[in-house]
């Protein structure tokens, strides 16, 4: 609140500091509503002020972290349907649905570290269990810790590329890019050349220490079909998580 006053110094007297001990010159001004009032102890004072910027800093701090994870959640391109999707929200009504959601989440909040380590994750199994709820939830741990995560479809990725023509290597490189990849949909519709472009994504990531969760409806033997033994075993490399959707689809 802003004092106004309508006359200069009143008064002035010795007082001494409760808190500090120590004597000051406490000065009696006039406001403009007719009342007196009384300077404090300057040490007093310039603690509030310390604590108001202290405070005004972390205002700031608190603000400019929530643009910055806005911003990396708009560019992480979560579809809006998976977008509230979260840990808290994963109904995990039976063992082996708590099984997956609890290695998850172990995963997720050891984000820092797996990230480090570029260590991945495979979710193989049967469609509407929520591989990518689970996957989403981990991204959003990743966002939240300042992280850069990308969501994407293999279709959609392959179609980036292949739209990128002669500059196809850059196309790749932009997927090489983010801290954590979400590939959805890794399925045996692919050619010849677009497994190429897939090998060279996941394992250029292998080589940056990046971390990728690989989303797929295929049984294991058929994913290494897909992807090559190579690839697997570098997938699964240095702790890497595979986890298995057996159950029936929650869309039924």
């Amino acid at each position: 609140m802003s004092i106004k006053f309508t006359f200069g110094i009143i008064a002035e007297e010795q007082r001494t500091c409760d808190k500090h001990k120590q004597e000051y010159t406490s000065r009696m001004f006039m406001r403009s509503d007719g009342g007196e009032y009384w300077t404090g102890c300057p040490i007093c004072n310039e603690e509030e002020q310390r604590q108001k910027r202290r405070q005004e800093q972390l205002q700031e701090q608190i603000a400019y972290k929530q643009r910055q994870i806005a911003r990396l959640f708009k560019q992480s391109a979560i579809p809006p349907r998976f977008s509230d999707d979260s840990f808290d929200n994963y109904i995990a009504d039976t063992a082996e649905k708590s099984t997956v959601k609890n290695s998850m989440l172990e995963f997720a909040n050891n984000i820092a570290n797996n990230l480090k380590l570029g260590r991945n994750v495979i979710l193989a199994g049967n469609s509407g269990n929520g591989k990518t709820h689970l996957s989403v939830a981990t991204a959003k741990t990743a966002i939240n810790g300042g992280h850069t995560a990308l969501f994407t479809t293999v279709g959609e990725m392959i179609d980036k590329i292949n739209e990128a023509g002669w500059n196809k290597a850059t196309a790749i490189d932009n997927y090489t890019v983010p801290d954590l990849l979400i590939l959805d949909e890794v399925t045996y519709t692919l050619n010849s050349e677009e497994q190429k472009n897939l090998f060279k994504v996941i394992n250029k990531r292998y080589e940056q220490v990046r971390s990728t969760i690989i989303q797929t409806n295929l049984p294991m033997p058929d994913l290494k079909n897909v992807l090559g033994e190579r690839i697997i075993d570098r997938l699964r490399e240095n702790g890497g998580v595979v986890l298995y959707f057996t159950w029936e689809s929650y869309r039924k």
